[in-house]
């Protein structure tokens, strides 16, 4: 049975067990901005599953956009920081010794799990639409399972299936797929650092310094983005913040603002990234602000230092 617990303007639904469990796994889901600084989970393994919004997810160095669908599992050795507005995931944790069980088992598909252990690429994928209402009945197959003797088959299922989701997704992207160039970084630093000027199409090409051709297919290579969806992006980013931080201000300006061409198109690109007008979502937030510090606090409260185990 689920177990909500509803946190300061954060809702978060976990599944009970007692410290004998290897999983824990919660849904999370907050209406707000928040990030969680670069942190490793030590003596763990996580999966995350973006249920609704846009995650901005950077693992080992590499910033990944992560739409809805989309699968990370997270090694122990792996560092990853977070950030998100109106996202909502699942996050399943579980002991490196869970690794070992899985070892056991016989593989049809390749040595799958030596490649997730050896590979120093991020290990995720975008889910099909019409496989995420399986994944979703699979983790609640294994929440119902936690506690139980059906656990860890449970677990072990869903890890394999993640493991070759991911598997697959970079074999189809190519095994040898080379690194994202030094001279997208700066492009893709627009989709977070809000106080630097948005440049034009043209500007954009004169930033990366390269022809419009090779620009346009190392975005649609490494970020999945034209160039004019990768600025529609960036604007859409910058309006929702400016929804939550002007209320005084009218929609219509601040898309004007934001350097959309009318605000129907721009409520188009509002509703493909977050599911929502611009008036809804920032009728739906009105009121609610909560701290990145804050954020993290409660973060430490899910995640105690080894060693002490939170009371039950």
């Amino acid at each position: 049975m689920r177990t909500h617990v509803i946190l300061p303007r954060v809702k978060t639904i976990r599944w009970p067990g007692d410290e004998r469990d290897p999983i824990r796994l919660e849904y999370h889901g907050s209406p707000l901005a928040w990030s969680y600084p670069e942190h490793t989970h030590a003596g763990l393994w996580e999966l995350t599953l973006v249920r609704h919004g846009l995650l901005h997810h950077t693992v080992d160095g590499q910033a990944l956009e992560q739409p809805a669908g989309s699968l990370t599992v997270l090694r122990e050795r792996d560092r990853h920081a977070l950030a998100g507005q109106g996202v909502e995931l699942v996050n399943l944790q579980f002991t490196s010794a869970v690794l070992t069980a899985l070892a056991r088992l016989p593989r049809r598909d390749g040595d799958v799990l030596a490649w997730a252990l050896e590979s120093a690429e991020p290990l995720w994928c975008r889910l099909p639409a019409a496989e995420r209402p399986r994944w979703e009945a699979r983790l609640d197959r294994l929440a119902a399972a936690i506690g139980g003797t059906e656990e860890m088959p449970c677990l072990l299922a869903v890890l394999a299936e993640a493991l070759l989701a991911c598997h697959a997704h970079r074999h189809r992207a190519g095994a040898e797929a080379p690194p994202a160039p030094a001279w997208l970084a700066p492009l893709q630093a627009l989709l977070h650092d809000h106080q630097q000027p948005l440049p034009d199409l043209a500007g954009l090409r004169r930033l990366a310094g390269v022809s419009r051709e090779h620009l346009a297919r190392s975005l649609r290579r490494h970020l999945g983005l034209s160039p004019s969806q990768f600025l529609n992006r960036c604007r859409t980013q910058r309006l929702a913040q400016a929804l939550l931080a002007r209320p005084g201000s009218s929609v219509g300006e601040l898309v004007a603002e934001q350097g959309f061409s009318s605000l129907t198109y721009a409520a188009r690109c509002f509703r493909l990234a977050f599911g929502l007008s611009p008036q809804e979502w920032r009728r739906q937030r009105s009121g609610y602000q909560l701290t990145e510090a804050r954020q993290w606090e409660l973060h430490r409260e899910r995640m105690p230092p080894p060693g002490n185990s939170p009371e039950r």
